[in-house]
């Protein structure tokens, strides 16, 4: 054993701060930022949808007159009272939506569209990429820290359903960095059952929905956050949490649900570009195919030229700005989060050059869903090392 005193600390001496990172932006930017950016989204959303074209000839109220939707959407029964032609009619819209998208009946909806074509594989990135931020919601909401405004999920699910997740992403990210600091992990038995929830209430209804074709597919996936929560409760019942668990596998848990988004996201994204580049006439416009793939077209076709047109593009920029905010608030708020941590670790990455071009990579290669898994994978890596007490 050394022999030398130690050098005691004086009131004019501070010990080094080697786990301090440069501190993140304050509540009242976060407020700020996330509510301007939801109020955006809901203007540039909503608008189009609810303020069509007065010479508009075909909208979705062609196939869902209001009050009145068609007999094969009556699910719910008439003793719900007014409630029923409310749940009714959002459920007609809902499917509506997304049928025409998925499935359109008309030959050629823009230059290089054939039947499907674009709306398909648009829709497709749109749903992998609504994984990674939902698989977070359920994950975060198991942890011991959890406030009550990130506690219950299936809410924002239906937030997300019926405003748009484009919306409700920027406010559930809002309370989650302000309200709910994540300095536990969730049990782990607890995050395997959200981590069955996840494959067997979203993932497999909508793979369902793409390949059945069926409408009534379409209308019962729109209670995903209802199936999620099933199936993640019944698995916790089956397989309670065994005697002296590893409380920590919460974290090992999260990180698979976001490998899992890795994996879905960049299987999806290389099928569906390449099958939007076949559309657009050869891989040798692929960046055609990205352009039709994710961004909205401005202006729409004229209703009185192309009504069949003019609503399938309204319909289409409303998934297609749905998924610009879903990604980018999605991994603004995953960079606050490692931020958030406060670890050199974090400090170093975020600082250097080639973390950019490598998510920069990701996108162009992998998709949006992998690097927004991936970046919030980053987070959880960084959590788990340092609960571990490794140096980060």
């Amino acid at each position: 054993m050394s022999t030398a005193a130690k050098k005691p600390v004086t009131g004019k001496e501070k010990p080094a701060k080697t786990m301090l990172v440069s501190s993140p932006p304050p509540a009242i930017v976060l407020i700020l930022l996330f509510t301007a950016i939801s109020a955006v989204a809901w203007r540039i959303m909503w608008w189009p949808m609810t303020h069509p074209s007065p010479l508009a000839t075909l909208t979705l109220r062609n196939y869902c007159p209001e009050g009145a939707p068609p007999s094969k959407f009556l699910f719910f029964p008439a003793l719900l009272g007014s409630w029923t032609t409310i749940v009714n009619d959002t459920l007609c819209l809902l499917t509506t939506c997304f049928e025409l998208i998925l499935r359109s009946p008309w030959r050629d909806i823009s230059a290089g569209t054939v039947a499907g074509g674009g709306g398909r594989e648009m829709a497709w990135q749109l749903l992998t990429t609504v994984l990674p931020p939902l698989g977070l919601m359920y994950l975060e909401a198991e942890r011991p820290s959890a406030s009550i405004w990130v506690k219950y999920p299936v809410v924002w699910g239906f937030a997300y359903q019926n405003l748009g997740a484009g919306i409700v992403c920027p406010l559930y990210f809002l309370l989650l960095l302000v309200t709910s600091k994540p300095q536990a992990a969730a049990p782990s038995h607890r995050g395997e059952a959200a981590f069955v929830g996840i494959i067997l209430g979203y993932i497999l209804p909508t793979v369902a929905m793409f390949l059945l074709e069926d409408y009534r597919w379409t209308t019962a996936w729109q209670f995903f956050p209802i199936f999620i929560g099933v199936f993640r409760d019944g698995w916790a019942l089956i397989r309670p949490p065994a005697p002296g668990e590893d409380a920590g596998l919460g974290d090992f848990w999260a990180r698979m649900t976001q490998g899992l988004g890795v994996i879905i996201g960049t299987s999806v994204h290389i099928l569906a570009l390449c099958e939007a580049a076949e559309l657009d006439m050869g891989y040798s416009r692929m960046w055609t195919a990205y352009a039709r793939t994710f961004l909205p077209v401005l202006p729409v076709p004229s209703p009185t030229v192309d009504a069949e047109g003019y609503l399938w593009h309204t319909v289409a920029n409303f998934l297609k700005w749905d998924w610009i905010f879903i990604f980018g608030t999605t991994y603004v708020a995953a960079l606050l989060a490692i931020s958030q941590t406060r670890t050199a670790r974090a400090r170093t990455e975020l600082s250097q050059i080639f973390t950019w071009f490598l998510s920069l990579g990701v996108f162009i290669l992998m998709g949006p869903a992998a690097l927004l898994a991936g970046t919030w994978m980053w987070r959880d890596d960084i959590l788990w090392e340092e609960r571990e007490g490794k140096t980060v």
